[in-house]
């Protein structure tokens, strides 16, 4: 399963001007993209297409979000720095996110998703190996019950496919398969909400913040509220919370975004999408993130990739 996400929750379709003329058709001119490149807008009139012909998505009970504890003495500080100015410190966060070009993270993934009906898939969890340039980004599965056991993709290598080594064979006596995929095909049909490429914790603010600018261009302007001190759900992690709510009337069908901060990082360590009737569309969780990892191409190959240089280095 791909890592990627997209803060705007896009499915990959490629009839431009078809899907572009029925979403209009669907929700009216009022209804803007909000989208950061022309394809992700593409993919977002895909979806709008989508619910216009399946009318409904799959049900999942809310996440019951609640503060645990007071804001300890060491932490007092920076949740004063946030509830001050929180837009100010998700563009230093994100600043300070660019800068790490190499890291090894503990992550779980949670998404709604689905084609015509869209249901709350179980969560996954893995560790990521991420290098940003040049970008690499390779997934060990952890969960015994995996469709694959590693995913990689090396940005202007192996025809720059998505490769994924499956975990069960086709057929008894058969090895479990290594194939190559394009990276937007798991969007295309509907496994994940965005393409391996979008994976990683700058991205993710990238996002947040770009979507917020064009979200106020139209005359949405959300809230962005300090919400006080918890615990991250995974590795009792102490972060501070932070909301971004938009108006009731914004056309999208996310409206609130929970971003955690870990504490003792200040990086992000999860974000909760929402959707319009409060039912959790997705979550990613990063309760352990080591930074600035020396990491070289040898570290993004698949296990089944490596064994044949290491039988041609044996004499």
């Amino acid at each position: 399963m791909e890592t990627g996400f997209d803060i705007q929750g896009a499915a990959g379709f490629s009839l431009r001007e078809a899907v572009i003329r029925i979403s209009e058709a669907a929700c009216g001119k009022k209804c803007r993209v909000y989208g950061l490149n022309h394809l992700q807008q593409i993919a977002w009139s895909g979806l709008l297409l989508i619910w216009s012909l399946a009318g409904c998505q799959g049900a999942a009970p809310a996440i019951d979000f609640k503060l645990l504890e007071q804001i300890p003495d060491q932490y007092e500080a920076e949740a004063q720095r946030m509830a001050a100015d929180p837009l100010a410190y998700l563009e230093d966060m994100q600043h300070r996110a660019v800068a790490i070009h190499t890291y090894r993270v503990d992550f779980y993934k949670q998404e709604r998703l689905g084609t015509l009906i869209k249901k709350m898939h179980a969560e996954e969890h893995m560790q990521v190996l991420f290098r940003a340039e040049p970008l690499s980004i390779k997934t060990t599965m952890l969960d015994d019950d995996s469709e694959m056991t590693e995913t990689s993709y090396m940005q202007g290598q192996f025809d720059n496919k998505l490769r994924c080594q499956w975990r069960k064979a086709l057929l008894p006596g058969m090895k479990p398969p290594l194939d190559h995929y394009d990276v937007n095909s798991s969007v295309t049909f509907g496994r994940s909400q965005g393409p391996i490429t979008e994976f990683g914790i700058a991205r993710l603010l990238q996002q947040i913040l770009e979507f917020r600018k064009n979200a106020i261009r139209d005359g949405f302007t959300p809230q962005i509220t300090y919400r006080g001190f918890a615990r991250l759900e995974k590795g009792d992690v102490p972060v501070h919370h932070l909301e971004i709510l938009y108006p009731e009337d914004f056309p999208f069908h996310r409206r609130k975004v929970d971003l955690l901060i870990n504490a003792e990082t200040r990086l992000p360590a999860g974000v909760y999408l929402w959707l319009r009737d409060d039912q959790l569309d997705a979550k990613y969780l990063y309760p352990k993130l080591e930074p600035d990892i020396p990491l070289t191409d040898a570290d993004f190959l698949l296990e089944a990739e490596k064994r044949p240089v290491e039988k041609k280095s044996t004499p």
